[in-house]
Order: C-alpha cells, then sequence, then structure tokens
C-alpha cells in the first residue's frame, strides 16, 4: 500500500495520488509553544493539533477544486506540456492556500458536509419546477443548483461535483456576497439618475457568466455529464432580495 502519511518533530506530510502516476504532496509546520525551564528556552510540539486524516481531506479537496476550475492534469499536460500546466497549478495554487488555515480544519473537512434547506413537499416541488422551466427554455443549460444564503436546495450535478461546487459557494462566493449588492445597488442609483426614471432597481444580477457590457470574461468549469468530464460556461444568478442563488452551466 503507498504511503499516505509522514510526520516529523516539526512537520507533517500528507501525500495523494489523484491522478495515475501523479502524486501530491501537503507539507505543514507543527504547532509548537515556548516556555523557560531553568533559564533555558524550551519548545513543545504538539502534534495532535493537526490529524493527518484533516490534511489528507483538505488535499483531496484542493485537487477537485482545481479540477473543476482547470480539468485533469493529464488532460492539461497533454494539451499545453507539462510547462503549461505547471504555470495553472502555480496560478491556482499560490492563490488557494492563502486562504486555508491547517489548524482552522476539522472533521467536517473530511467528510465534505453539505448543509440543506428543509423545505415541505410543496415548496420543494415548486423550485424543481422552476428549474425545470429554465432548462427547457434555454436548451444549452446542462445542469444547475440552487442555493438559498448557504444551503442546498436542489442539484443536477453528479455528487462528488455537487460536494465541491457547494464548497466553493459556501467558502468562497457567499464571503463576497456584501460587496455584490453594494456595488450593484450603486450602478442601478447611478443609471437611475442618469435616466431620471423611478423605477425600482433590480434585486439580482449575475456574479458570474461573460458580458461584454459588464467587462466580465467567461468562468469554464468542468463537470461531469453522461460519464464524462466537460467543460461548461459557468453563470451564478445572485438575488438578495430573498437571498437565493441559482447556479447553472452552459
Amino acid at each position: 500500500k503507498p504511503c499516505e502519511y509522514v510526520h516529523t518533530q516539526k512537520t507533517k506530510q500528507v501525500f495523494l495520488e489523484p491522478e495515475a502516476g501523479i502524486w501530491m504532496i501537503l507539507t505543514v509546520t507543527v504547532p509548537y509553544s515556548e516556555t523557560i525551564h531553568n533559564s533555558e528556552r524550551v519548545i513543545e510540539y504538539h502534534e495532535n493539533f493537526i490529524q493527518e486524516s484533516i490534511l489528507q481531506a483538505a488535499l483531496k479537496s484542493s485537487y477537485l477544486m482545481f479540477k473543476l476550475f482547470n480539468g485533469t492534469f493529464r488532460s492539461i499536460q497533454t494539451t499545453q506540456s507539462i510547462e503549461g500546466l505547471k504555470k495553472r497549478l502555480d496560478m491556482f495554487y499560490s492563490r488557494y492556500w492563502r486562504n486555508i488555515d491547517p489548524s482552522g480544519l476539522d472533521i467536517f473537512s473530511v467528510f465534505q458536509g453539505i448543509q440543506f434547506l428543509p423545505l415541505d413537499k410543496y415548496m420543494y416541488l415548486k423550485v424543481h419546477c422552476f428549474v425545470n422551466l429554465v432548462e427547457t427554455t434555454f436548451r444549452n443549460i446542462k445542469r444547475s443548483i440552487f442555493v438559498c444564503g448557504d444551503q442546498l436546495v436542489w442539484s443536477g450535478l453528479e455528487p462528488e461535483d455537487t460536494k465541491i461546487f457547494y464548497q466553493y459557494l459556501s467558502t468562497w462566493l457567499l464571503k463576497n456576497t456584501g460587496s455584490y449588492e453594494s456595488s450593484f445597488m450603486a450602478s442601478q442609483s447611478v443609471t437611475a439618475s442618469v435616466t431620471g426614471s423611478s423605477t425600482a432597481p433590480t434585486t439580482g444580477c449575475f456574479v458570474a457568466g461573460d458580458s461584454e457590457s459588464e467587462g466580465r470574461k467567461p468562468v469554464w468549469v468542468y463537470v461531469g455529464i453522461d460519464q464524462q468530464l466537460t467543460p461548461c460556461k459557468l453563470y451564478i444568478y445572485f438575488c438578495w432580495d430573498v437571498f437565493n442563488m441559482y447556479v447553472c452551466t452552459k
């Protein structure tokens, strides 16, 4: 069986083989405290503060997040060479790990749990009918997710894709909801002032998806469709009036 963990007094390492023949290694420093005993400096390392299984889960999660927005390592190596893969890895992980605190990870990181919004049958059917209506009206839409606040209501993605997408929404995107609302309401106010319109401002906007008028470039994600990893454009509509988010891949 391949080695999964190595820990010394000062560091812990976890290993992951996400794709055949490609290994990922995560190294973290073991937390320590300093005390003075008999006029001598004594360092005590707290290896139990960081669990190997939790680091392993964090490493796997980082790979799934990379795959969601970039595709597999092998596919990038095949289309862009090994140097292209190195650049994509450096661009993604240099930003990703800056926002991850290993000491703040817990058992919930291992299971990648999803919070579901409890709905009665009638309300759930209304959401389901709404999603079906949108996908029927706009045939280019392949998969959709409906989220209320930080709770999942409905998902048409595969279970593993749903978990990592939910993590992206709850960990990264929802932190910026305040800036989305303030910036959009400011633009609505300016528009109303210029046009002299007294119409009530719109209570939602797209926060992801290509838009020439707003200078947004398309965001691509790679999700499982018909048992194949498929590149799709990502569109996210955020509505703060009822604090929900409608996410679809196209």
